[in-house]
């Protein structure tokens, strides 16, 4: 085989592993830590690593989707109670109605910030 060659074959074989080590984190611990014992121990850190990152990635996508879903949800029922007492088919009393709209700001606002800061930071 010729440098090119093998450096392709080490890549293949890295890029299995990697996936491989990526379906033990379903699996379980028991069926998880057989297979692993059967990957090269030098790069088997890598591996789990690399694994862990990816289901990170995927958790932190999941939970934006929501989280974004949950604040869609919440301004549309804010802007249709808004929209109700302006027409006047709701009636609340003004401070409820003043509690009511800031409270939900600020849910929005902390689940902004939660979202930025928390999922979405430099170091992962």
């Amino acid at each position: 085989m010729t440098k090119p060659q093998e450096q392709a074959a080490r890549t293949a074989t890295a890029h299995a592993e990697i996936y491989a080590a990526i379906d033990l984190v379903g699996r379980g611990q028991a069926a998880g830590a057989r297979e692993l014992d059967a990957l090269d121990p030098t790069t088997a850190s890598q591996h789990i690593d690399n694994a862990d990152k990816v289901a990170d990635t995927a958790l932190k996508k999941l939970y934006a989707y929501w989280f974004i879903a949950i604040l869609l949800g919440q301004l549309a029922l804010m802007n249709l109670v808004f929209i109700g007492v302006g027409f006047r088919w709701l009636k609340f009393q003004e401070y409820a109605l003043h509690l009511y709209m800031g409270g939900t700001l600020a849910e929005v606002f902390g689940v902004v910030f939660v979202i930025t800061k928390y999922l979405f930071n430099k170091r992962t």
